[in-house]
């Protein structure tokens, strides 16, 4: 009986360790907004605004890459994801791989939509110019006065902050500064 039992609690224990780890993915949707939000990582940058991670309905900042998914500034996304395990992850990355699986829906904001930003921390990269092209955080801009967009580029690194910074969407994942403060 005693060698009956030992053998039943070994098979057990075998599955379970089996069957814990093995489920190294699992299937996700997402939604994400049609605007990045400021994010801190290693450094200020622009993360994915999604809600659906960790079975959260609020939107919060998405700092992972989805593997095959072209985010498109002005376009609101519902996606079907598969989340896998990475094995060994770098000591400043996620434990975590998303790849696209479906575009379930998107739809397109008007042209107009006003995307607010707040508390906006100069650094070094936060606002850049190469030639007549601007960046916010990576994100070209063309800007309603340019010699305002001149001025944000020179406060770059200042660690300055900015109360207010409002963007307005031109279509086809355009944007243009409108004002800041």
């Amino acid at each position: 009986m005693f060698r009956q039992s030992g053998s039943l609690l070994l098979a057990a224990m075998l599955l379970n360790a089996c069957s814990s780890d093995d489920e190294s993915s699992e299937v996700r949707q997402l939604s994400i907004q049609s605007h990045k939000v400021v994010c801190e990582a290693v450094s200020q940058q622009l993360c994915l605004s999604a809600s659906g991670q960790n079975d959260l309905t609020a939107f919060f900042p998405f700092y992972e890459d989805i593997r095959d998914f072209q985010f498109q500034w002005g376009h609101q996304y519902s996606l079907t994801v598969e989340v896998s395990r990475v094995e060994n992850p770098p000591a400043d990355g996620s434990d975590r791989e998303y790849t696209l699986l479906s575009v379930d829906s998107e739809s397109v904001d008007t042209a107009g939509t006003l995307y607010f930003y707040s508390d906006v921390e100069l650094l070094q990269n936060t606002f850049t110019k190469d030639g007549t092209d601007y960046t916010f955080l990576g994100q070209p801009f063309s800007c309603l006065q340019a010699v305002e967009c001149d001025s944000l580029v020179s406060m770059s690194g200042s660690g300055g902050i900015l109360d207010e910074l409002v963007f307005r969407y031109l279509g086809e994942g355009k944007i243009q500064l409108e004002r800041w403060l």
